[in-house]
């Protein structure tokens, strides 16, 4: 065994929304995790026939669920329990001249969705240690090492490092793995090593191969603007030197009739297609890797292909009704039904509850539904059975589109009256008292054009709007104009409103150049800065704060009025903004004259 890595080893962990026990540590690499494990139960083998081929794949004799919390990876391994604990450790090596010095993590405790603002997620920056000779490091090469304490069952995980996308992209880590990442930004290569390199070696190559399988085919557009972007003196000059080249190309798809033979045409199952490549090559691992735990990628693979497949249908029917197509409309309503229904059959009969892709896949069936039924979401994912799927679905609502939800506080509690306690409930609960009206914010600091820290108790006011914003954001513009100009007409002279405008910029120089610019805000209002944590302030991410300009309306005592749909037209706003200030004022004198009696 190895010895330590390093003797001190600091890391900055920012853990958002979850308990999730993770720790830098200086555990050596393969360090024998204990984890408790119980016997596991296998359903039986099925086949299951589409077009012409054999798809194996393993299924309960009933049909029923099967949540393998802990399904079990490498040859000779204990499997392990729905319940199982113990701890997993990510070695990893960054070998290249240059002055980056931290790596970002992603971890899951349970996937909800790909969101620092996910419930049970934790976004961790990790520094880069200079390697040691012992461990066969070059100058060039940095190391830094994750320990996952106390986990509960399976865990996704994702790392990139500054100025890089994804290197490592959702992959599956459970209780009791230890692996080694060799990242050789240099040669361009990733690497694995260590006791369980076989499940990131096989995860990483699944994710490749997809990739790779359509790089190789052309790119489609579908469109109702072909010959509007074949003329376009930019569009319609880089097609034709495109046509001319050896890399890939566009092809036009027309909305309609072309668009509905392409969705009808279907078949996940075909020969050639990515589902078949993908058991090829999940049939190469067989000898190396546990049957359940390929069964699982397998199940993965399936779900996200029926995903993308609805999705088409779904913003296909969008722009029918756009277009105003009576002929489509009915075509795809008819289409999609089926479909859904065909979905349910082959892929909801074997549920993993920790799966990620069954939430995605659960997203856009339930947004079809209620697209194809006309009634809203909530009520399609009140429908959803199992009973744990029903509840994982209702909290990714709630937090991710908090903001977006009619009447949100009525129906968060309506939500948590179907809710049988347990996680979701807890969840709920958490996020109600967080944005509910009548909750105090909290973690309003934000910077001055001074750079002096600013929060709402050093602001006197009966009332507070505020806007967040970003340069670029050509909505933002639009608010400015067509509403903060009138929100300042109106009340430019009242002190009981003070209006904050708030911006998420990379940088302060950019955030300077667009105040002087007026173009997003106006100079009597209080206008800040996050700072370097721009987009990923802790305000912002507590508060779902992601698309701009984003609203929110506070009382004199920071307490949350309204944080969900609040209007972005002034014709709409401002009344909304004097009906409580009318009623703050009130407040007020009540309170004066109760003073006045208690006195007398």
């Amino acid at each position: 065994m190895k010895k330590h890595l390093f003797t001190c080893f600091l890391a900055s962990l920012f853990l958002y929304g979850s308990e999730l026990k993770a720790q830098v540590d200086v555990s050596p690499i393969g360090a024998d995790f204990l984890h408790r494990s119980v016997p596991q139960v296998s359903p039986e083998q099925g086949d299951l026939h589409r077009g012409g081929e054999t798809r194996p794949d393993t299924l309960p004799e009933d049909g029923s669920l099967v949540d393998y919390s802990g399904i079990h990876g490498q040859e000779g391994e204990s499997p392990s329990a729905f319940d199982t604990l113990g701890s997993a450790v990510v070695w990893g090596m960054v070998s290249e001249y240059s002055d980056r010095d931290v790596v970002f993590l992603e971890v899951y405790q349970d996937y909800y969705f790909n969101s620092a603002n996910a419930p049970e997620s934790s976004f961790v920056t990790m520094p880069l240690a200079p390697g040691k000779l012992m461990e066969g490091a070059y100058p060039k090469d940095k190391i830094f090492q994750y320990n996952l304490l106390d986990m509960e069952g399976n865990h996704w995980l994702s790392l990139k490092l500054k100025g890089s996308g994804y290197i490592l992209d959702r992959m599956l880590i459970q209780p009791g793995d230890s692996v080694q990442v060799y990242i050789d930004l240099e040669k361009t290569q990733v690497m694995f090593a260590g006791p369980q390199a076989d499940k990131f070696k096989f995860q990483y190559g699944l994710q490749l191969l997809e990739r790779e399988y359509y790089l190789d085919r052309d790119r489609v557009m579908v469109t109702d603007g072909v010959e509007k972007i074949m003329n376009d003196p930019v569009h319609g000059k880089d097609y034709r030197e495109v046509m001319l080249g050896a890399g890939p190309k566009m092809t036009f798809i027309t909305r309609g009739a072309e668009e509905l033979t392409r969705i009808r045409s279907f078949d996940p199952y075909a020969k050639g297609g990515v589902l078949a490549v993908k058991a090829a090559f999940i049939e190469t691992w067989e000898d190396r890797l546990d049957g359940d735990y390929l069964a699982f990628f397998k199940r993965e693979g399936q779900l996200d292909e029926w995903r993308k497949h609805l999705g088409k249908i779904n913003n296909a029917l969008k722009f029918a009704e756009i277009r105003g197509d009576s002929s489509m409309i009915a075509s795809l309503t008819t289409l999609g039904k089926e479909r859904l229904q065909l979905a349910e059959q082959e892929v909801e009969n074997w549920l993993f509850a920790f799966s990620a892709e069954l939430m995605e896949y659960t997203d856009l069936k339930t947004r079809l539904a209620s697209r194809l039924s006309g009634k809203p979401d909530l009520d399609i994912i009140q429908s959803i059975t199992p009973d744990w799927l029903r509840e994982k679905a209702l909290v990714r609502k709630f937090y991710k589109a908090y903001e977006s939800i009619e009447n949100v506080d009525a129906s968060l509690l309506d939500a948590l009256g179907t809710v049988n306690g347990g996680d979701a409930h807890d969840l709920l609960t958490a996020l109600a008292k967080l944005k509910s009206t009548g909750s105090p914010v909290s973690g309003f600091e934000f910077l001055s054009r001074q750079g002096d820290p600013v929060s709402l108790e050093e602001l006197d006011a009966e009332l507070f709007f505020v806007e967040f914003w970003i340069t670029g954001c050509k909505a933002c513009v639009a608010f400015k104009e067509n509403t903060l100009t009138q929100i300042q007409e109106k009340f430019g002279e009242d002190p009981r409103l003070k209006v904050i405008t708030v911006s998420a910029d990379f940088t302060r120089e950019v955030w300077e150049k667009s105040l002087q610019s007026n173009k997003y805000t106006l100079p009597g209002f209080t206008n800040l800065y996050t700072g370097e944590g721009n987009r990923k302030h802790p305000f912002l991410r507590e508060y779902g704060i992601r698309t701009f300009p984003n609203r929110i309306i506070l009382d004199g005592e920071g307490r949350i009025l309204m944080v969900s749909n609040v209007p972005f037209s002034g014709d709409e706003l401002i009344p909304l903004i004097q009906g409580y200030l009318e009623k703050s004022s009130l407040s007020v004198s009540e309170s004066e004259l109760h003073n006045k009696q208690t006195i007398e």
